[in-house]
């Protein structure tokens, strides 16, 4: 279990080390702004939608707000055994693919705190 702290900090050192190094320019500027404004929500984010039925059901948050990663990761990266990439887009900004050593470091970075 990890706690939402844990999950920004472990995404925020992802995109520092393996997505930033690999944008210049304006692509750079506008991740490095996009994730400067997106962090301060992360806790309104979370309290809306860890409420939501639809995430409910999922049973990977407990009473005190942790985050089953385990559960998670487990989850995904079955979808990635076979070599398969998946396309991420952030509109205005940038596409990058990611797979399953993506996963895995995304993982690593979070759960290392």
């Amino acid at each position: 279990m990890v706690t939402l702290e844990n999950i920004v900090n472990g995404m925020i050192k992802y995109i520092d080390t393996e997505i930033m190094p690999h944008l210049s320019g304006v692509k750079k500027i506008g991740l490095a702004t996009y994730v400067g404004l997106a962090v301060p929500n992360a806790n309104a984010m979370f309290e809306k939608y860890s409420k939501n039925t639809a995430i409910d059901i999922l049973n990977v948050i407990d009473e005190q707000n942790n985050i089953d990663i385990d559960k998670i990761y487990r989850a995904v990266i079955p979808m990635f055994e076979d070599g398969h990439k998946e396309l991420v887009k952030i509109p205005l900004i940038t596409e990058f693919k990611i797979d399953k050593n993506d996963i895995e470091m995304m993982y690593k970075y979070i759960t290392e705190g």
